[in-house]
């Protein structure tokens, strides 16, 4: 273990210099326990507690739940949007699109977003949605778009009944046993 413990070390100080990153940290498990931690970074400082923001994870979740409803028959991924959020008014976008940041919608959603958005319910969410968030047409380009990910939360919402936060902890982090994701 002391070989493998310097060589995580050295690779989380390599990692966090050359990556640049604030902060990070990394452990190593046998046999279901906690064997090492390595830190490097101080902002925050990093610790073996510390708990870092999800953010576009939590994209890869919406995806996965989204696949999930599909293989379930609710909903296809050619569907229009505004089959499962009426009145949207951004056309005929489709989920597949959407998911594949090809729908030419603008990266964000009116309002406060960028980095430390604690989000926001479904309804104040569409009333800013219209024509005006396509930025290209659909296919044109890559386009990385929170605002359609946010959307196709929407989606979810309104197929499952479930609020998104509810339901990706419902289906993805409890039975993986991720309690404070």
């Amino acid at each position: 273990m002391p070989g493998t413990a310097r060589q995580v070390d050295l690779l989380v100080a390599q990692a966090q210099s050359t990556g640049r990153a604030p902060s990070l940290v990394m452990g190593v498990v046998r046999d279901g326990s906690l064997v090492h931690v390595a830190t490097g970074g101080e902002h925050p400082t990093a610790h073996p507690d510390l708990q870092y923001r999800i953010g576009s994870i939590s994209k890869t979740m919406t995806a996965v739940t989204v696949m999930q409803e599909r293989d379930a028959g609710r909903l296809n991924l050619d569907d229009p949007l505004e089959e499962h959020l009426p009145d949207t008014g951004v056309g005929g976008l489709t989920l597949r699109q959407l998911l594949g940041h090809a729908s030419g919608l603008q990266r964000e959603p009116v309002g406060e977003w960028w980095e430390r958005a604690e989000g926001t319910d479904l309804a104040t969410l569409l009333t800013g949605v219209n024509a005006d968030k396509i930025a290209y047409p659909a296919h044109r380009a890559y386009h990385y778009s929170n605002l359609a990910y946010g959307l196709l939360g929407g989606v979810l919402e309104r197929t499952t009944g479930t609020p998104w936060a509810e339901l990706v902890h419902r289906r993805i982090l409890d039975p993986l046993g991720l309690r404070r994701t």
